[in-house]
Protein backbone atom coordinates (compact mmCIF):
# COMPACT_ATOMS: atom_id res chain seq x y z
CA UNK A 1 0.00 0.00 0.00
CA UNK A 2 1.04 3.40 -0.69
CA UNK A 3 1.97 5.98 2.04
CA UNK A 4 4.16 8.53 0.20
CA UNK A 5 3.13 11.92 -1.15
CA UNK A 6 1.86 10.71 -4.39
CA UNK A 7 -2.02 9.85 -4.50
CA UNK A 8 -3.51 6.28 -4.08
CA UNK A 9 -4.63 4.47 -6.81
CA UNK A 10 -7.79 3.17 -7.98
CA UNK A 11 -7.55 0.14 -8.80
CA UNK A 12 -6.06 -1.50 -5.20
CA UNK A 13 -8.79 -0.01 -3.43
CA UNK A 14 -11.58 -1.54 -5.74
CA UNK A 15 -9.57 -4.56 -5.17
CA UNK A 16 -9.47 -5.14 -0.94
CA UNK A 17 -13.05 -3.33 -0.91
CA UNK A 18 -14.26 -6.79 -2.78
CA UNK A 19 -12.21 -8.33 -0.17
CA UNK A 20 -14.02 -6.86 2.64
CA UNK A 21 -17.23 -7.53 0.56
CA UNK A 22 -16.94 -11.24 1.37
CA UNK A 23 -16.37 -10.87 5.28
CA UNK A 24 -19.42 -11.81 6.80
CA UNK A 25 -18.44 -10.52 10.93
CA UNK A 26 -18.22 -6.75 11.82
CA UNK A 27 -14.85 -7.20 14.16
CA UNK A 28 -13.18 -9.32 11.10
CA UNK A 29 -14.07 -6.53 8.94
CA UNK A 30 -12.93 -3.63 10.89
CA UNK A 31 -9.49 -5.69 11.78
CA UNK A 32 -9.11 -6.01 8.10
CA UNK A 33 -10.00 -2.39 7.39
CA UNK A 34 -8.29 -0.05 9.66
CA UNK A 35 -4.66 -1.40 9.06
CA UNK A 36 -4.65 -0.95 5.15
CA UNK A 37 -6.80 2.95 5.66
CA UNK A 38 -3.98 3.45 7.70
CA UNK A 39 -1.61 2.19 5.27
CA UNK A 40 -3.24 3.10 2.04
CA UNK A 41 -3.39 6.59 2.89
CA UNK A 42 0.13 7.43 4.79
CA UNK A 43 -2.58 8.35 7.74
CA UNK A 44 -0.75 8.26 11.51
CA UNK A 45 -3.60 6.37 12.23
CA UNK A 46 -7.03 5.04 11.59
CA UNK A 47 -10.57 4.56 13.43
CA UNK A 48 -13.97 3.06 13.03
CA UNK A 49 -16.80 4.47 15.38
CA UNK A 50 -20.43 2.72 14.90
CA UNK A 51 -23.29 3.59 17.44
CA UNK A 52 -26.96 1.82 16.42
CA UNK A 53 -29.71 -0.19 18.16
CA UNK A 54 -26.81 -2.89 19.33
CA UNK A 55 -24.89 -0.31 21.48
CA UNK A 56 -26.84 1.83 24.45
CA UNK A 57 -26.73 5.26 23.87
CA UNK A 58 -24.05 5.90 26.44
CA UNK A 59 -21.53 3.00 24.16
CA UNK A 60 -20.30 3.67 21.12
CA UNK A 61 -18.31 0.82 19.61
CA UNK A 62 -14.53 2.37 19.00
CA UNK A 63 -12.03 0.90 16.91
CA UNK A 64 -8.78 2.15 16.20
CA UNK A 65 -5.35 1.01 14.46
CA UNK A 66 -2.14 2.86 14.48
CA UNK A 67 1.57 2.12 14.47
CA UNK A 68 3.07 0.63 17.68
CA UNK A 69 6.32 -0.43 17.81
CA UNK A 70 9.21 -1.77 20.49
CA UNK A 71 11.95 -1.45 18.07
CA UNK A 72 12.17 -5.48 17.80
CA UNK A 73 9.27 -6.78 15.56
CA UNK A 74 6.87 -5.08 13.01
CA UNK A 75 4.06 -2.69 13.92
CA UNK A 76 0.37 -4.27 15.30
CA UNK A 77 -2.89 -3.16 15.70
CA UNK A 78 -4.10 -2.05 18.97
CA UNK A 79 -7.44 -0.56 19.80
CA UNK A 80 -7.25 1.97 22.37
CA UNK A 81 -9.78 3.89 24.55
CA UNK A 82 -11.08 6.88 23.60
CA UNK A 83 -8.41 9.59 25.76
CA UNK A 84 -5.72 7.57 24.25
CA UNK A 85 -5.99 8.52 20.84
CA UNK A 86 -4.53 11.31 19.44
CA UNK A 87 -5.92 14.57 20.43
CA UNK A 88 -8.87 13.18 22.31
CA UNK A 89 -10.76 13.32 18.93
CA UNK A 90 -13.23 10.74 19.99
CA UNK A 91 -14.67 13.03 22.87
CA UNK A 92 -15.50 15.82 20.06
CA UNK A 93 -16.97 13.19 16.94
CA UNK A 94 -20.71 13.43 17.96
CA UNK A 95 -21.18 16.74 17.18
CA UNK A 96 -18.67 16.67 14.02
CA UNK A 97 -21.13 13.37 12.83
CA UNK A 98 -24.28 15.86 13.36
CA UNK A 99 -22.76 18.43 11.69
CA UNK A 100 -21.83 16.39 8.00
CA UNK A 101 -25.72 14.91 8.35
CA UNK A 102 -27.49 18.42 8.08
CA UNK A 103 -24.66 19.32 5.41
CA UNK A 104 -24.98 16.53 3.68
CA UNK A 105 -21.26 16.24 3.87
CA UNK A 106 -19.74 12.36 3.83
CA UNK A 107 -16.11 13.95 3.84
CA UNK A 108 -15.19 16.81 6.75
CA UNK A 109 -11.89 17.72 6.90
CA UNK A 110 -10.45 18.62 10.60
CA UNK A 111 -7.98 20.54 11.56
CA UNK A 112 -4.81 19.23 12.23
CA UNK A 113 -5.06 16.90 8.51
CA UNK A 114 -7.31 14.81 10.61
CA UNK A 115 -10.07 13.71 8.39
CA UNK A 116 -13.66 12.34 8.90
CA UNK A 117 -15.76 10.08 6.57
CA UNK A 118 -19.16 10.04 7.87
CA UNK A 119 -21.64 7.27 7.06
CA UNK A 120 -25.19 7.49 5.64
CA UNK A 121 -26.77 4.36 7.94
CA UNK A 122 -30.56 3.89 8.49
CA UNK A 123 -31.21 4.23 12.77
CA UNK A 124 -27.43 4.53 13.16
CA UNK A 125 -24.18 7.26 13.02
CA UNK A 126 -20.91 6.42 12.45
CA UNK A 127 -17.33 7.52 10.26
CA UNK A 128 -14.13 6.55 9.65
CA UNK A 129 -11.73 8.87 11.12
CA UNK A 130 -8.05 9.20 9.36
CA UNK A 131 -5.39 10.57 11.35
CA UNK A 132 -2.78 13.21 9.54
CA UNK A 133 -0.37 11.66 7.19
CA UNK A 134 2.82 10.51 8.28
CA UNK A 135 4.96 12.88 6.29
CA UNK A 136 2.97 15.81 7.64
CA UNK A 137 1.91 16.66 4.46
CA UNK A 138 -1.82 17.16 3.80
CA UNK A 139 -4.53 14.63 2.23
CA UNK A 140 -4.26 16.30 -1.61
CA UNK A 141 -7.63 16.59 -3.40
CA UNK A 142 -7.35 13.35 -5.17
CA UNK A 143 -7.01 11.67 -2.02
CA UNK A 144 -9.91 13.38 -0.64
CA UNK A 145 -12.08 12.23 -4.43
CA UNK A 146 -10.80 8.76 -3.18
CA UNK A 147 -12.05 8.85 0.61
CA UNK A 148 -15.12 9.79 -1.00
CA UNK A 149 -15.26 6.80 -2.99
CA UNK A 150 -14.44 4.76 0.22
CA UNK A 151 -17.32 6.17 2.05
CA UNK A 152 -19.92 5.21 -0.04
CA UNK A 153 -18.46 1.57 0.01
CA UNK A 154 -18.18 1.14 3.90
CA UNK A 155 -21.86 3.06 4.30
CA UNK A 156 -23.01 -0.11 2.33
CA UNK A 157 -20.58 -2.67 3.89
CA UNK A 158 -21.11 -1.46 8.24
CA UNK A 159 -24.92 -1.42 7.15
CA UNK A 160 -25.22 -4.91 5.90
CA UNK A 161 -23.33 -6.13 9.22
CA UNK A 162 -25.20 -4.11 11.44
CA UNK A 163 -28.82 -5.32 9.90
CA UNK A 164 -27.65 -8.82 9.21
CA UNK A 165 -28.73 -10.94 12.44
CA UNK A 166 -25.77 -13.63 13.49
CA UNK A 167 -28.41 -16.01 15.08
CA UNK A 168 -30.82 -18.26 13.95
CA UNK A 169 -34.11 -16.96 15.15
CA UNK A 170 -35.65 -20.37 16.11
CA UNK A 171 -32.71 -22.10 18.01
CA UNK A 172 -30.77 -18.87 18.96
CA UNK A 173 -27.52 -21.05 17.43
CA UNK A 174 -24.95 -18.56 15.33
CA UNK A 175 -25.31 -19.26 12.27
CA UNK A 176 -22.66 -21.18 10.55
CA UNK A 177 -21.01 -18.09 8.98
CA UNK A 178 -20.99 -16.47 11.83
CA UNK A 179 -19.57 -18.88 14.20
CA UNK A 180 -16.59 -19.36 11.85
CA UNK A 181 -15.97 -16.13 12.17
CA UNK A 182 -15.67 -16.11 15.83
CA UNK A 183 -13.47 -18.74 15.73
CA UNK A 184 -11.59 -17.31 13.67
CA UNK A 185 -10.93 -14.38 16.20
CA UNK A 186 -10.63 -16.68 19.17
CA UNK A 187 -7.88 -18.65 17.57
CA UNK A 188 -6.31 -15.42 16.26
CA UNK A 189 -6.15 -14.33 19.84
CA UNK A 190 -5.31 -17.64 21.12
CA UNK A 191 -1.85 -17.43 18.69
CA UNK A 192 -0.90 -14.07 20.97
CA UNK A 193 -1.43 -15.06 24.16
CA UNK A 194 -0.91 -18.99 24.06
CA UNK A 195 -3.73 -19.65 25.76
CA UNK A 196 -5.43 -23.16 24.67
CA UNK A 197 -8.92 -23.56 22.54
CA UNK A 198 -11.35 -26.15 22.90
CA UNK A 199 -13.72 -26.87 20.02
CA UNK A 200 -16.24 -29.77 19.82
CA UNK A 201 -18.76 -30.91 17.68
CA UNK A 202 -22.47 -32.12 19.20
CA UNK A 203 -25.30 -34.48 18.24
CA UNK A 204 -28.02 -35.54 19.72
CA UNK A 205 -28.27 -39.27 19.57
CA UNK A 206 -32.23 -39.35 19.95
CA UNK A 207 -32.57 -36.97 17.08
CA UNK A 208 -33.48 -39.70 14.30
CA UNK A 209 -35.61 -41.59 16.40
CA UNK A 210 -37.94 -38.95 17.23
CA UNK A 211 -38.14 -37.87 13.79
CA UNK A 212 -38.95 -41.52 12.42
CA UNK A 213 -41.66 -41.83 15.48
CA UNK A 214 -43.15 -38.49 15.23
CA UNK A 215 -42.09 -36.61 12.56
CA UNK A 216 -39.68 -33.58 11.66
CA UNK A 217 -41.74 -31.18 13.65
CA UNK A 218 -41.25 -33.20 16.65
CA UNK A 219 -37.39 -33.51 16.09
CA UNK A 220 -37.17 -29.72 15.59
CA UNK A 221 -39.04 -29.40 18.50
CA UNK A 222 -36.77 -31.34 20.33
CA UNK A 223 -33.92 -29.86 18.50
CA UNK A 224 -34.84 -26.14 19.71
CA UNK A 225 -35.29 -27.48 23.22
CA UNK A 226 -31.72 -28.74 23.62
CA UNK A 227 -30.09 -25.61 21.92
CA UNK A 228 -31.57 -23.40 24.23
CA UNK A 229 -31.02 -25.47 27.29
CA UNK A 230 -27.05 -25.53 26.30
CA UNK A 231 -27.37 -21.84 25.24
CA UNK A 232 -27.94 -21.19 29.43
CA UNK A 233 -25.93 -24.09 30.59
CA UNK A 234 -23.05 -22.60 28.53
CA UNK A 235 -20.36 -19.83 29.82
CA UNK A 236 -20.89 -16.14 28.64
CA UNK A 237 -17.47 -16.23 26.71
CA UNK A 238 -18.14 -19.89 25.18
CA UNK A 239 -19.92 -20.12 21.62
CA UNK A 240 -22.42 -22.46 19.65
CA UNK A 241 -23.66 -22.59 16.46
CA UNK A 242 -24.41 -24.34 13.80
CA UNK A 243 -22.29 -26.35 12.37
CA UNK A 244 -23.73 -28.84 9.67
CA UNK A 245 -27.74 -30.34 9.53
CA UNK A 246 -28.18 -30.93 13.03
CA UNK A 247 -24.96 -30.92 14.30
CA UNK A 248 -23.24 -28.17 16.39
CA UNK A 249 -20.41 -26.00 16.98
CA UNK A 250 -18.63 -25.66 20.36
CA UNK A 251 -16.28 -23.23 20.71
CA UNK A 252 -14.71 -22.66 23.88
CA UNK A 253 -12.46 -19.86 24.66
CA UNK A 254 -9.01 -20.34 26.81
CA UNK A 255 -10.29 -23.54 28.19
CA UNK A 256 -7.46 -26.79 28.42
CA UNK A 257 -9.35 -29.66 27.61
CA UNK A 258 -9.36 -31.10 31.03
CA UNK A 259 -11.69 -27.92 31.86
CA UNK A 260 -13.32 -28.84 28.45
CA UNK A 261 -14.08 -32.23 29.61
CA UNK A 262 -15.62 -31.05 32.94
CA UNK A 263 -17.87 -28.57 31.38
CA UNK A 264 -18.68 -30.83 29.30
CA UNK A 265 -19.60 -33.56 31.49
CA UNK A 266 -22.00 -31.13 33.30
CA UNK A 267 -23.94 -29.80 30.15
CA UNK A 268 -25.31 -33.73 29.11
CA UNK A 269 -26.34 -34.39 32.76
CA UNK A 270 -28.47 -31.45 32.15
CA UNK A 271 -29.66 -32.36 29.00
CA UNK A 272 -29.88 -35.88 29.97
CA UNK A 273 -32.38 -34.73 32.51
CA UNK A 274 -34.25 -32.21 30.64
CA UNK A 275 -37.70 -33.24 28.86
CA UNK A 276 -38.93 -31.92 25.94
CA UNK A 277 -42.71 -31.37 24.86
CA UNK A 278 -42.43 -32.25 21.46
CA UNK A 279 -46.03 -32.84 20.36
CA UNK A 280 -49.59 -32.26 22.05
CA UNK A 281 -49.03 -34.16 25.56
CA UNK A 282 -45.71 -35.85 24.52
CA UNK A 283 -42.41 -35.28 25.24
CA UNK A 284 -38.72 -37.15 25.09
CA UNK A 285 -35.57 -37.22 26.60
CA UNK A 286 -32.17 -37.25 24.70
CA UNK A 287 -28.39 -37.42 25.02
CA UNK A 288 -25.67 -36.24 23.55
CA UNK A 289 -22.73 -37.61 21.81
CA UNK A 290 -19.72 -35.24 21.28
CA UNK A 291 -16.12 -34.73 19.84
CA UNK A 292 -14.00 -32.76 21.34
CA UNK A 293 -10.64 -30.91 20.18
CA UNK A 294 -7.82 -29.25 22.23
CA UNK A 295 -5.94 -26.62 19.98
CA UNK A 296 -2.56 -25.89 21.68
CA UNK A 297 -1.20 -22.74 20.41
CA UNK A 298 2.27 -23.87 21.16
CA UNK A 299 2.41 -26.39 18.18
CA UNK A 300 3.25 -25.09 14.69
CA UNK A 301 0.91 -27.81 13.21
CA UNK A 302 -2.46 -25.78 14.95
CA UNK A 303 -0.95 -22.00 13.70
CA UNK A 304 -0.88 -23.46 10.19
CA UNK A 305 -3.69 -25.49 9.45
CA UNK A 306 -7.17 -24.33 8.20
CA UNK A 307 -10.19 -23.62 10.52
CA UNK A 308 -11.95 -26.16 8.18
CA UNK A 309 -9.85 -28.85 8.82
CA UNK A 310 -9.45 -28.61 12.91
CA UNK A 311 -13.52 -28.79 13.09
CA UNK A 312 -13.07 -31.08 10.55
CA UNK A 313 -10.50 -33.37 13.08
CA UNK A 314 -13.65 -32.57 15.77
CA UNK A 315 -16.25 -33.93 13.66
CA UNK A 316 -14.05 -37.09 13.13
CA UNK A 317 -14.19 -37.27 16.61
CA UNK A 318 -17.87 -37.04 16.97
CA UNK A 319 -17.95 -39.99 14.36
CA UNK A 320 -15.90 -42.30 16.98
CA UNK A 321 -18.25 -41.49 19.76
CA UNK A 322 -21.04 -42.32 17.59
CA UNK A 323 -19.51 -45.57 15.75
CA UNK A 324 -19.02 -46.80 20.15
CA UNK A 325 -22.70 -46.47 20.69
CA UNK A 326 -23.47 -42.46 21.42
CA UNK A 327 -23.65 -40.91 24.67
CA UNK A 328 -20.05 -40.25 25.23
CA UNK A 329 -17.36 -37.82 24.64
CA UNK A 330 -14.54 -38.52 22.52
CA UNK A 331 -12.00 -35.71 24.07
CA UNK A 332 -8.64 -35.51 21.55
CA UNK A 333 -5.83 -32.80 22.18
CA UNK A 334 -3.74 -31.58 18.84
CA UNK A 335 -0.72 -33.75 19.81
CA UNK A 336 -2.90 -37.17 19.47
CA UNK A 337 -3.75 -36.42 15.39
CA UNK A 338 -0.44 -37.59 14.75
CA UNK A 339 -0.58 -40.76 16.13
CA UNK A 340 -4.06 -41.07 14.39
CA UNK A 341 -2.68 -40.68 10.70
CA UNK A 342 -4.99 -37.82 10.53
Amino acid sequence: MPNSASSPALAPLTSWLAELGRIRDLDRLVDHLLPKVRHYFGATYSGLLLRSKRHSAARVAAYCHRRVTDGSGPERSVVHVPDEIPDSRWQKLEPLFALSRSAAQRLVMLEGGHVLLAFELRDAWGGLLLGPREDRRGHSIATQELLGFLSLHLSSLVERHLLEDPFEALTGLLRRNAVFEHLHRELDNASLDGDPVTIGIVQLDQLDAVHSELGSRAAERLFNTVCAEMRSALRPTDLIGRYAGHEMLLVLPATSLVEAGALISGLRERIRDLQADVAAGVSRTTTLSIGLLALEYGSPAVSSSRIEDLVGVADFALLRAREQGGDQVQKWSWRQIGRLGL
